[in-house]
């Protein structure tokens, strides 16, 4: 049996042996990407080069109400964080944490605040959303992308995914493509894709509970140890497709 120590959690939280399992699943990791067909530019001098007002609105609709993993360089391209989403920038330079907004210094620290929120948000799935760099971090783990694909060659691009999914371990669960109109620059499709083979991920418990890591977490227990609790968690409920906007 675990015991939490009262200096590293505080009072209020004395035993973690009470929560079952004490070996959970957690949340799939899953990209939002948009890049340039041809080319896999996704970025030129940290913007997106070009206007698509369908695939912002698609980007809500997948991304709100869920945590974001972002690097820096696409948090200040942004200007703030993202409403409605609880935003962790990774630095190695972290900011101040503010509404909405946690910084972390390592991939590892977070995807560890990233599982503690969304079961607290009773999320399924993680959603990294760039930049390149940051997509590289995570390239073992995410088992879903959204990916939008903009039919132009550009000249600018600076920053590229060019990861290749290979149809014999992915599945496109759905796509669609929308010509070029008064609201989107250029011809682009939207794909769904799911690794075929998927492997989920376990954390121990015990592990938001002690150490240095738990002080951050410690104003949110209560509502955590509510949600890992309960037999019912959508934690483990099959992720529902966003509808593709018309």
């Amino acid at each position: 049996m675990t015991r939490a120590t009262t200096n590293a959690t505080g009072a209020g939280v004395e035993k973690t042996a009470s929560m079952k399992p004490i070996e959970r699943r957690m949340p799939s990791v899953a990209y939002i990407v948009a890049r340039s067909n041809p080319g896999d530019v996704i970025g030129c001098e940290n913007h997106l080069p070009w206007r698509l007002k369908t695939d912002m609105k698609f980007f809500r609709s997948v991304t709100e109400g869920h945590v974001v993993i972002m690097g820096r360089k696409t948090f200040e391209s942004l200007g703030k964080p993202l409403p409605k989403r609880l935003n962790i920038v990774i630095s190695r330079s972290p900011g101040e944490d503010a509404e909405n907004l946690l910084w972390a210094d390592s991939p590892e620290m977070a995807l560890h605040l990233a599982d503690f929120f969304s079961i607290i948000k009773e999320k399924s799935q993680i959603i990294v959303i760039g930049g390149a760099q940051i997509y590289k971090m995570f390239c073992d783990q995410f088992t879903k992308v959204y990916l939008t694909e903009v039919f132009h060659r550009f000249q600018c691009g600076d920053a590229y995914f060019n990861q290749k999914f290979d149809m014999r371990e992915w599945l496109v669960v759905q796509e669609k493509e929308y010509e070029q109109s008064k609201d989107d620059e250029f011809p682009f499709k939207i794909s769904i894709l799911d690794r075929k083979n998927k492997y989920t991920r376990h954390r121990k418990i015990s592990e938001f509970f002690v150490g240095s890591k738990s002080d951050r977490l410690l104003p949110h227990f209560p509502v955590f140890r509510s949600r890992i609790e309960r037999d019912d968690m959508n934690i483990e409920e099959q992720i529902k497709l966003p509808l593709l906007v018309a």
